[in-house]
């Protein structure tokens, strides 16, 4: 008696019923979620090291993980997989915090910072405590013109010109040129 080998009949692959808006029909979308994903997982590892509540042992077994994760060479199958042993269901925990930090998003209000006019310019006196040659006058000219710019009242021109006259008495008769000019 021979045996006789019979073909087998080959079982068509059942197709998956997708939602027609379903986020990840797209491949981009699928892969950027992956990404997502991935890279959630690696923070939850990186938190878990910065936690320092874990023993040598388990600082390893994160260190291995997180290197097999973040590698490009290791198949998505076993990324999902490690994924899974490690978080369990991690696109529910995902969700989690992600509506934990929504609603700690909603309660932040943003406003426009009020216009100050009174604003302040600080000029740094050690600049000007060289020797009264004619560069440091010129940077003295330069500094006291742009300040008059952005000065508006009297008085404090006059502070300024009190300010440079005690940072460089040598040149007071050439500052009061620049007062009347």
């Amino acid at each position: 008696m021979k045996k006789v080998k019979r073909p087998i009949p080959k079982k068509a692959p059942v197709p998956v019923a997708t939602a027609p808006n379903d986020k990840e029909s797209d491949p981009e979308d699928a892969q950027a979620q992956f990404q997502l994903e991935l890279y959630w997982c690696i923070q939850q590892l990186q938190n878990s090291l910065n936690n320092g509540k874990l023993n040598e042992k388990q600082i390893e077994d994160v260190h291995k993980n997180s290197r097999i994760l973040k590698s490009s060479t290791a198949p998505l199958v076993k990324k999902r997989q490690l994924m899974k042993s490690l978080f369990g269901d991690y696109r529910a925990k995902m969700k989690d915090e992600e509506k934990k930090m929504g609603l700690g998003s909603k309660s932040i209000k943003f406003t426009q910072p009020a216009a100050n006019p009174n604003c302040s310019s600080f000029v740094k006196k050690a600049a000007f405590q060289t020797s009264g040659n004619v560069s440091n006058l010129t940077l003295i000219q330069k500094t006291y013109k742009a300040l008059k710019s952005k000065i508006q009242s009297p008085r404090s021109r006059r502070s300024v010109h009190l300010f440079l006259q005690k940072v460089h008495s040598s040149s007071i008769l050439k500052l009061k040129k620049l007062m009347i000019a």
